[in-house]
């Protein structure tokens, strides 16, 4: 059989939908993914001032991120964990991390300068129990005058 011929045919053209389709796809990927990652620091916070700090090293892993407001009420992201259950929820959080990432787990802890070190001590006990030994606290530097 003899394939068909087309007069008047000229060049080639793409179907550009395909590329379109992907297109859009990653772009609701970033605006999703940003949004994320957003409300992990979008809480405002009066953070500590420190004169000597290590500034935050870019990394691939994601960090657990708890947030403490000047109540004292512990947010992981900007999800509130009840004080009542918060022993509880912690060790279900970290040791998830922990499973995922193994050793790379790593715990910022975001903390109003106003709050006693009281919230503070159970988490730092807890995230060690999990097996997260990186933790960092967030800061401000702290301008001379």
């Amino acid at each position: 059989m003899k394939p068909p011929v087309r007069k008047n045919q000229r060049g080639f053209s793409i179907n550009l939908t395909p590329m379109l389709d992907v297109i859009f796809q990653l772009v609701i990927f970033f605006l999703v993914s940003s949004t994320l990652i957003k409300q992990e620091v979008s809480m405002p916070l009066q953070l500590p001032e420190a004169k000597t700090f290590m500034p935050a090293a870019e990394s691939d892993n994601r960090k657990i991120t708890l947030n403490i407001p000047a109540t004292g009420q512990v947010y992981f992201g900007n999800t509130l964990l009840p004080p009542d259950k918060l022993l509880e929820q912690l060790p279900k959080i970290f040791r998830r991390e922990v499973e995922q990432r193994g050793e790379a787990a790593e715990l910022r802890i975001r903390i109003n300068k106003d709050v006693p070190y009281g919230p503070v001590s159970p988490i730092l006990v807890q995230a060690a129990k999990a097996g997260i030994w990186k933790v960092s606290f967030a800061v401000i530097e702290k301008q001379e005058p």
